[in-house]
């Protein structure tokens, strides 16, 4: 009897698992948009801005860098995304677009973090140290 229950119960927790559902709601997120130049001032064309939350690993921040070097981030978990970012501090990483001949380059970590503010509008301007 024991037995049976145990896989009825690991059974239903797979299945909810891989559902789509998403019975824990993204938390209230805000505006952050931002730019990103490198060291000599040139907006960056492409690559990622990555926001990693130290105190919550359940959702990814990311905005990906347009033509004029501007992103606006967005809140992603599982197949449910928001705009913007909760409140709180961020880790800031750029992931630079692929060079030509498709080399890749080391993502930057930048050395101060970005804290979202509870506001309709936080912005995060981005200057590359390299």
């Amino acid at each position: 009897m024991i037995r049976l229950s145990l896989v009825v119960a690991l059974t239903g927790m797979l299945s909810a698992g891989c559902s789509g559902r998403n019975d824990h709601p993204l938390p209230t997120t805000y505006r952050l948009t931002g730019k990103v130049v490198t060291a000599k001032g040139t907006p960056l064309t492409g690559g990622m801005v990555q926001f990693e939350c130290p105190r919550d690993a359940s959702f990814t921040v990311v905005g990906v860098i347009g033509p004029e070097g501007k992103y606006e981030a967005k809140t992603v978990r599982d197949r449910t995304e928001s705009p913007g970012a909760p409140a709180g501090e961020y880790r800031v990483t750029v992931t630079l677009p692929l060079a030509n001949g498709n080399a890749s380059h080391a993502p930057i970590t930048l050395p101060r973090p970005c804290a979202v503010l509870a506001q309709d509008t936080n912005t995060f301007d981005i200057q590359l140290p390299r």
